[in-house]
């Protein structure tokens, strides 16, 4: 069943993403993968046409930027953690009000299995990235790209992005879309399936507005290996205990 009405959001909708991504560059487009950002008419399109978008409209209602260039991994948890409803502590930024937040997700997670001050260094890997979702109070399943085919992680997102108590978040490597910058972590918000493309919800909005891309392409970024844990990257299912 789908979850809003085209006809009403899609004129308020178009005029908001214009207005927030306006001022962005254009990003550089792979020649394999063709890219399809969310603020063009075909991407407005297939967000509206798209068969499972349940996740887009409470994963966009909580979006942040990352705090830094290295936080892509706590700003996606964030984000997560806010749409499924994870109690959250008060708010030191906002207290009285509780919300999920960076400062607060560090906080809850004992800052493990990393220090504040080494994910500001380095970030996440996708196993770290697993062990600070379980430290919050979520339950990962963690994907290596590695030991999936492309049916199989087609599977897990036509799976995931039709449960509405989970989300799906993916670790790749930008080179293969020809952006700038090298891992990411982002959350996906939907699948078309007349397309075979997936929605990046980009926790870099500095850089770069959401974007479709081919799911095949999106194999092929989590595919590359992390150097820090020297395997591949990834996706995680996330859901609550």
């Amino acid at each position: 069943m789908q979850r809003f009405s085209a006809a009403i959001l899609r004129p308020a909708l178009a005029v908001c993403l214009v207005a927030a991504f306006a001022v962005l560059a254009q990003p550089a487009r792979a020649e394999n993968w063709p890219l399809v950002f969310v603020t063009t008419d075909e991407g407005m399109d297939r967000l509206f046409g798209a068969d499972l978008k349940g996740d887009y409209i409470p994963l966009v209602t909580y979006m942040v930027s990352e705090e830094v260039v290295t936080f892509c991994g706590p700003a996606t948890v964030t984000i997560v953690a806010n749409s499924l409803g994870l109690p959250a502590p008060e708010s030191v930024r906002w207290a009285p009000y509780h919300l999920w937040t960076e400062d607060e997700l560090f906080a809850a997670a004992g800052q493990k299995p990393k220090i504040f001050g080494e994910v500001m260094s380095v970030g996440l890997t996708l196993a770290e990235l697993g062990a600070f979702i379980e430290n919050v109070g979520m339950k990962p399943e963690v994907h290596f790209a590695s030991d999936l085919s492309e049916d199989q992680f087609r599977e897990l997102v036509k799976a995931t992005l039709a449960d509405p108590k989970k989300r799906l978040i993916v670790n790749y490597d930008r080179q293969e879309f020809g952006e700038i910058g090298t891992g990411h972590i982002s959350p996906i918000g939907a699948y078309d399936a007349a397309t075979d493309s997936v929605l990046i919800l980009d926790v870099a909005r500095y850089k770069y507005p959401p974007k479709w891309v081919p799911l095949a392409g999106m194999l092929a970024a989590m595919m590359h290996d992390d150097p820090s844990s020297q395997k591949s990257r990834g996706t995680v299912v996330i859901s609550l205990p």
